[in-house]
């Protein structure tokens, strides 16, 4: 006999099959930038990352958080920026010292012991991750788009034009999150100050 999952563990599992969703297209983010089937890989990234902002959404909206969904998350970004990273680098779209130094600073961050982390000026450089996190993931399919423009300009100035509206609605539905680390890292900034007086 068939039995079909209840609702409440479909909102339970969702965000996390989102999440997981990522990895399969990182990779076919990465295979297909490598092959320099740019136009079918931006769309790739665009879907990985849309999967970014829906399942912590939902998994709010639904009360389905779960440590595992938070660890889950930490990996599936990690794993997307690395891939998108590593996959630019070898198509020769970006420096190899760039994506080495970003990926540096992320192991870093991510991996440094707590009392490296209570000294000031490293936790203010620790508050900087998810900026770093957005403004990579933000200035990769801008290096695509430039590599599309080359053979058809026309396409590659609709995606920038689709591109620009995703900017502002990422903006528009992060705005809280954006506001929140903004005053954080403001509020790091001051006990700094405070400090060196």
């Amino acid at each position: 006999m068939l039995v079909l999952p209840q609702p409440t563990d479909l909102r339970r599992w969702t965000p996390n099959l989102l999440t997981a969703s990522r990895i399969p297209l990182s990779v076919a983010f990465y295979w297909l930038t490598v092959r320099e089937h740019y136009i079918a890989s931006l769309g790739a990234l665009v879907a990985a990352q849309i999967t970014d902002w829906v399942d912590g959404a939902l998994a709010r909206r639904w009360k389905a958080q779960t440590n595992f969904g938070a660890k889950a998350e930490r990996f599936a970004d990690t794993f997307m920026l690395a891939a998108a990273g590593l996959a630019v680098t070898q198509a020769g779209l970006l420096p190899a010292w760039v994506f080495i130094g970003g990926a540096a600073y992320c192991v870093f961050t991510w991996t440094a012991p707590r009392w490296i982390r209570r000294l000031w000026l490293l936790n203010a450089v620790l508050g900087m991750r998810t900026l770093f996190y957005g403004a990579s993931l933000a200035a990769i399919p801008l290096l695509l788009l430039k590599k599309i423009a080359s053979s058809q300009p026309i396409a590659a100035l609709a995606m920038l034009t689709a591109f620009i509206v995703y900017g502002f609605v990422t903006l528009y539905w992060k705005r809280r999150r954006i506001h929140y680390y903004w005053q954080r890292f403001q509020d790091r900034l001051r006990v700094a100050a405070l400090r060196t007086e």
